[in-house]
């Protein structure tokens, strides 16, 4: 084979093709990496998201509690404006939406086929700090058993 410019240019790009392919692009699909995270919880004061229960339930701390045997069987029990939840955000944020989920991740609020739901009374938090919304605990066991209720609940803000 002569070494003219045509085969000189051929053999370069031969190479060129070749060790491309030998290497690769250097482009990566996957990358793992250890990291910690720390988190903390704050009381209601210092939260994003504060939560103020009344008075009657407050089972003590942060948890809201009731007393089962106070329920009548077969009726419906309404804990009136049972606990606020406040925006405490000093960033600005505003709450596009808040739910409350069992541990299924299913809605609680207005769902009235439930042994417990809740109604949500007021809801300013589209308002940005010290918008709060309010909510009623509704126990109604013409829809099932006391022991159908969920053991926890989740507050679900979404900005």
């Amino acid at each position: 084979m002569k070494a003219t410019r045509r085969n000189v240019l051929v053999l370069l790009g031969v190479l060129t093709i070749a060790g491309g392919a030998l290497f690769g692009t250097g482009a990566f699909t996957t990358v793992e990496a250890d990291r910690t995270v720390n988190v903390q919880s704050a009381t209601d004061n210092n939260a994003q998201l504060g939560l103020n229960v009344s008075n009657s339930l407050a089972g003590g701390g942060d948890t809201i509690q009731f007393d089962e045997d106070q329920l009548n069987m077969e009726a419906v029990t309404y804990y009136n404006n049972s606990f606020t939840v406040t925006n405490n955000d000093n960033d600005g944020t505003t709450i596009a939406s808040l739910t409350i989920e069992d541990q299924s991740g299913n809605s609680m609020v207005g769902n009235t086929s439930r042994v417990m739901y809740f109604i949500e009374e007021s809801n300013t938090l589209g308002g940005g700090l010290g918008s709060t919304a309010e909510y009623t605990v509704v126990f109604d066991t013409t829809n099932g058993n006391i022991s159908d209720t969920p053991d926890t609940i989740t507050i679900v803000a979404d900005s």
